[in-house]
């Protein structure tokens, strides 16, 4: 198979937990894939405005917010926001659960209240996220919302929702996003726009939040520091992130 475009999670693929920089070897294996005329996507659960790299590696496109927005160097590929309704309804149920929330638009974040999982939390995301006034009228489109959270409080959250779905990517906290969604669904969307065949499609995670991604793609494949769910809906499972992981399966599978 020869690739035409690959998607890579961020925060335990690309880049492990607690560090500040990309693997200098993952850095070149991802440029060298470019240079062979494969496009080169993130796809994270991230923000635009929350991305570690400052430019050394090109990238041809983004898919943030699980899949909820994607665009490339043109404009905007792919935009499916959360429902207005469905988002007053989450903000009732969370508060009745005494769970704050972060909010997401395309621009910025922003949090509800303060508790000690929003503190430890914004610790381990330690990007500008100051008050948000979930009360007055949203004049921005909301994309994610990000409930800090050890606790498996999905069901809960959504209650009296219809058209939401709760992802999680790590134990600190829960993502709302939309239904039938997800990295999958905005694949979907991406190579219609190119018009690539799923054959064609690399997929590197380790999250939850991964898994329909990695099923999707003519290649899905799965970081060695996965969760074993994460690894079985995976056609090859790489080292793990601390040890280069994505260069060694670009090297291993002769992508490179």
């Amino acid at each position: 198979m020869r690739p035409e475009i690959a998607f890579f999670d961020i925060d335990g693929t690309l880049l492990d937990f607690g560090a500040k920089h990309i693997n200098p070897l993952v850095t070149e294996a991802l440029c060298q894939l470019r240079r062979k005329g494969c496009r080169i996507f993130l796809a994270t659960g991230r923000a635009p405005y929350m991305l570690p790299f400052s430019g050394e590696i090109p990238f041809d496109g983004l898919m943030c917010f699980n899949g909820s927005l994607a665009f490339d160097a043109t404009g905007t590929i792919f935009a499916n926001p959360l429902d207005a309704v469905d988002i007053e309804t989450v903000f009732i149920n969370a508060e009745n659960l005494g769970k704050p929330i972060i909010v997401a638009t395309d621009k910025a974040r922003g949090y509800t209240f303060k508790n000690a999982d929003l503190e430890d939390y914004l610790r381990f995301s330690p990007y500008a996220c100051p008050p948000f006034d979930h009360t007055g009228k949203h004049h921005d489109a909301i994309y994610q919302l990000t409930v800090p959270t050890h606790e498996d409080i999905g069901e809960q959250l959504l209650h009296g929702t219809s058209r939401l779905a709760v992802v999680r990517w790590c134990d600190r906290a829960l993502d709302i996003i939309p239904k039938h969604c997800g990295k999958a669904g905005a694949m979907r969307e991406i190579l219609a726009h190119y018009a690539i065949n799923r054959e064609n499609v690399l997929a590197f995670g380790d999250g939850g939040n991964d898994i329909e991604m990695l099923q999707y793609a003519g290649m899905g494949i799965a970081m060695e520091n996965a969760p074993d769910a994460v690894k079985a809906s995976a056609d090859y499972v790489t080292a793990a992130c601390a040890d280069a992981g994505v260069w060694s399966a670009l090297v291993d599978l002769g992508y490179i």
